[in-house]
């Protein structure tokens, strides 16, 4: 199985690396700007069904805390509690995470693009790839 996600990764990696290192030609971009474009939108779509995945687990570790409490149960209490710290560290880093791709989305300007589905402006330099002035 190991081996199987080696392959995958390794595979993708060469599949992209072309158009993540912008060297395919301008006509191939149009390709991955879609790609980086669906994938945004699909993540603006899980993130709030992860966090509240996080949040149930959350709340299941608060009633096992308080249910094993009124029974006595100190290692099913102290399951609660820890799946109680662990439902809030990764609710915490989730959010991080994600603040961190959003203030990088501000920082390079693509926050609006993706999230409207519209193309990623690829940088370009005048008088190389860009539109040449005046010539």
């Amino acid at each position: 199985m190991r081996l199987v996600k080696t392959h995958s990764a390794l595979l993708l990696a060469v599949l992209l690396s072309p158009s993540l290192a912008l060297a395919a030609g301008p006509g191939d971009l149009t390709m991955f700007e879609g790609t980086v474009a669906s994938l945004g939108r699909m993540v603006n779509m899980l993130m709030p069904i992860v966090v509240g995945v996080l949040f149930i687990v959350f709340v299941y570790g608060v009633i096992m805390f308080i249910v094993k409490g009124k029974q006595g149960d100190e290692a099913g209490r102290k399951d609660g509690k820890n799946i109680i710290l662990m439902g809030i560290v990764a609710m915490f880093v989730v959010s991080s995470i994600w603040g961190i791709v959003k203030l990088m989305q501000r920082f390079f300007g693509i926050e609006n693009d993706v999230q409207n589905g519209g193309a990623i402006q690829v940088p370009t330099v005048q008088g190389i790839t860009g539109p040449s002035r005046g010539r």
